[in-house]
């Protein structure tokens, strides 16, 4: 059982988004830029003081059943110090692939990957997909002292089918530091 943490968090978000994306996870087409700057403030009743800016690329595009996507991601806490509740949860496709979705936790990290996808063919009008992504990034926290000197090279073939229920996805991811992850 986990000790009961409570925290208040009082803070302004401002931000804009441009999404024309088909799919968040298995894009084929569209552009996505999600940008948001948010501060907590101690003075409002915040148990936490700090400040994070986010910044998510995304550009897929197809050629017939060929498609090709890239994408950046910058998630920074570059005043105070942000609680353990407002890191990065990470792992999974496009974000850090070698590791299990939300296995790692992080106050800042950078990360680019490229991505291909073949279209199998579709069900019911959705996609059914071969692909697979290459991802360079990097883990840091100022307020517990680690900084993964060492960028890290992250890697996944999958299969992918993006239902009107949700994406479901299979796969292997691994990373050039040897962590694996079967999703």
């Amino acid at each position: 059982s986990f000790p009961e943490y409570p925290y208040k968090q009082r803070e302004w978000l401002f931000g804009f988004k441009v999404d024309t994306l088909d799919s968040l996870y298995l894009p084929r087409s569209g552009l996505l830029i999600d940008f948001n700057h948010a501060a907590s403030v101690d003075a409002w009743g915040s148990d936490d003081d700090y400040k994070q800016v986010n910044l998510d690329l995304i550009y897929a595009g197809a050629l017939g059943k060929h498609s090709g996507f890239g994408g950046l991601r910058w998630h920074e806490t570059y005043e105070g110090t942000a609680g353990f509740q407002n890191w990065y949860s990470l792992g999974g496709v496009t974000r850090f692939a070698a590791y299990q979705a939300e296995q790692l936790h992080s106050e800042n990290y950078a990360l680019a990957y490229l991505g291909y996808t073949y279209e199998l063919g579709k069900v019911l009008g959705r996609s059914a997909v071969l692909g697979g992504t290459v991802e360079y990034g990097k883990l840091w926290s100022e307020a517990l002292g680690f900084n993964i000197s060492n960028y890290q090279t992250h890697g996944s073939v999958y299969f992918g089918f993006d239902s009107w229920l949700g994406t479901l996805m299979v796969g292997y991811g691994r990373s050039t530091e040897g962590d694996s992850n079967l999703f």
